[in-house]
């Protein structure tokens, strides 16, 4: 669960979905959340998938990249 954790509030800065919020209380928030859930390992590999493919299409849209064709 922890590398899943850290995964997600790595996702959650690559997306900037903070802005303005408190990092730490949404990660709070979210531990809880998924502490409930109790994800099978199963389901974490799927979140862990929709998480990598978030950072993916994030770094696609940042500033610079295919600026150099």
């Amino acid at each position: 669960m922890e590398q899943f954790y850290r995964h997600l509030g790595q996702t959650l800065d690559d997306i900037e979905f903070h802005k303005g919020r408190t990092p730490t209380t949404i990660m709070l928030r979210l531990r809880k959340l998924f502490q409930r859930a109790q994800p099978s390992e199963r389901e974490l590999r799927v979140l862990h998938g929709i998480l990598a493919d978030a950072q993916r299409m994030a770094a696609l849209a940042r500033p610079g990249i295919g600026d150099d064709r």
